[in-house]
């Protein structure tokens, strides 16, 4: 999770200065810069607390239609499967879309992604009929959750990159001032942690941070006072 510590000790001799200085600097970053963003590298780990271990063979478990939300080492995604065999993926940090079709075979699962002539081979563990583990060919690793008999028409989110453009608009709404970078961070407790900031003679000077809900684009800033991104949309 974010660490604090640093409001309670500095923030009354930095605060100031921190936020001057973003203020002089008033750089504006070309509409291409300003599009990217880099990606989470503190991921949001799902692992349950003791989850309920089905009595069900694993050959007599079958992927449920609706959304699953996978959680891997450097990203989390959400998956859309329906009964027919296809699917969707969007990856939560930069919000990238692609098609794929799935087959299940008693502990392996094959993807095929956007029509691709290779396949992707997988294991698959069902630890109960709402809560599974994927280890891919590749060594990459995915806990899949249930989250319903949903799609992407009732379940909407924002991705990371989505909420850092948000977040540099909110900021310029607020103080007129435009940082140069924006960093998305997965919180411990799945919360978006952005970092604006600029470089100024080889330091970072924060301009601001804002934790929201991915799902909302609602949280607090760098003094626990309350935001709402989705003002300036």
């Amino acid at each position: 999770m974010i660490k604090r510590s640093v409001i309670n000790i500095l923030a009354l001799m930095i605060c100031t200065l921190l936020f001057v200085s973003c203020g002089i600097a008033q750089i504006t970053v070309p509409e291409s810069d300003a599009e990217t963003s880099e990606s989470a590298t503190v991921i949001y780990q799902t692992v349950l607390d003791d989850p309920e271990t089905s009595d069900t063979e694993n050959d007599d478990l079958e992927l449920s239609s609706g959304i699953w939300w996978g959680v891997g080492d450097s990203d989390d995604s959400y998956y859309l499967l329906d009964s027919d065999g296809s699917g969707i993926v969007i990856s939560q940090s930069s919000g990238t879309e692609s098609n794929f079709e799935y087959e299940l075979d008693g502990d392996e699962i094959l993807f095929r992604i956007d029509d691709s002539i290779n396949t992707t081979p997988a294991q698959i563990e069902f630890i109960n009929s709402d809560y599974l583990i994927i280890d891919y060919s590749n060594g990459d690793r995915e806990e899949w959750t249930y989250l319903g008999e949903l799609t992407f028409e009732d379940f909407t989110f924002y991705s990371s990159d989505e909420l850092c453009l948000m977040a540099r608009d909110y900021l310029r709404s607020e103080n007129g001032s435009e940082p140069q970078y924006t960093n998305a961070y997965i919180t411990e407790s799945g919360l978006i942690a952005i970092h604006l900031y600029d470089i100024v003679d080889d330091h970072t000077s924060t301009c601001q941070w804002y934790t929201v809900d991915r799902f909302t684009a609602q949280g607090t800033d760098f003094f626990d006072e309350p935001v709402d991104l989705t003002t300036i949309l």
